[in-house]
């Protein structure tokens, strides 16, 4: 069963990463998978995954948004 997707990113500094989805009933939990920079010993994790809240419109956004209809 599928539960998500990532997809290949690169920053405007030219920092790869991942930027993903997961997809879980009632939401949907957008997250970023970076390399972990700071690993210095085995036992620290190669990855570091940052959630990104979605991004809610203000009234005024929708307001003025478009139909595109």
């Amino acid at each position: 069963m599928k539960i998500g997707c990532l997809w290949k990113k690169e920053t405007k500094e030219g920092k790869k990463y991942m930027s993903g989805i997961i997809e879980y009933p009632g939401t949907n939990l957008q997250f970023a998978v970076f390399v972990n920079e700071e690993k210095e010993k085995d036992s620290q994790p190669d990855f570091i995954i940052n959630w990104s809240p979605e991004k809610k419109e203000s009234k005024s956004e929708s307001n003025n948004a478009k139909d595109p209809w």
